[in-house]
């Protein structure tokens, strides 16, 4: 991702309180779209005279679309692995995890 500034305020933490931002937006808007809740994190995050917004007169970057891009896909990837961890869909897996862990261990004999 290419950066116009350099005192510009792209650092890995801001990324992630956007990608957070992102989340939480999510658990509460079901119904919209990743790129819709990116696009408002990272205009909640970032400063506007940095990053150019549409609906104002600074023209907006390429990084502005980069960073809303980078931030949907982080956002994405942790969405979909706290949805697969969350809900095991599989039956044998649910009772695999209701009977762990077992009281008696099976026995074993060497004869």
């Amino acid at each position: 991702m290419s950066r116009d500034y350099e005192d510009d305020p792209l650092t890995n933490e801001a990324i992630e309180a956007a990608v957070m931002l992102t989340i939480e937006l999510r658990s509460r808007r079901q119904l919209a779209s990743i790129e819709e809740l990116a696009t408002e994190a990272v205009d909640a995050t970032f400063r506007t005279c940095v990053m150019g917004t549409a609906g104002t007169n600074v023209p907006e970057r390429p990084a502005h679309s980069a960073l809303i891009a980078e931030v949907g896909r982080r956002a994405h990837k942790r969405i979909a692995i706290s949805t697969t961890m969350a809900a095991p869909d599989n039956p044998a897996d649910i009772a695999s995890e209701q009977s762990f862990p077992a009281s008696d261990p099976p026995a074993c004999i060497w004869r």
